[in-house]
């Protein structure tokens, strides 16, 4: 499983305000996304936050590979695991171990 953490521009809604045709504001954004990554072609980079294992995604966030001036790439490792009960106070040396 990999993480990307993309660095990219986006466009800027600038909603019903009335705004000077010369303003500071009329340029596009930049802005910083991360996530599991889903895919990675040569026209897009799809991320979400969530993963339930046999290829099932939540929350998918694709990029358009023009917008993104810089892109990191992190292998972890990480699987599904269906057997293991949800963290709670009684597991906090595991917890330790799976957060870092």
């Amino acid at each position: 499983m990999k993480i990307a953490i993309i660095k990219w521009k986006d466009s800027t809604l600038h909603g019903t305000d009335q705004i000077y045709g010369d303003s500071d504001e009329l340029k596009p954004m930049d802005g910083i996304s991360c996530g599991l990554l889903v895919r990675k072609t040569r026209d897009s980079i799809t991320i979400a936050t969530d993963y339930w294992g046999n290829d099932q995604w939540r929350n998918c966030e694709t990029i358009y590979r023009k917008q993104v001036y810089h892109l990191t790439i992190k292998e972890i490792h990480m699987e599904v695991d269906r057997g293991h009960e949800p963290l709670g106070e009684h597991h906090s040396e595991d917890r330790k171990r799976a957060v870092g």
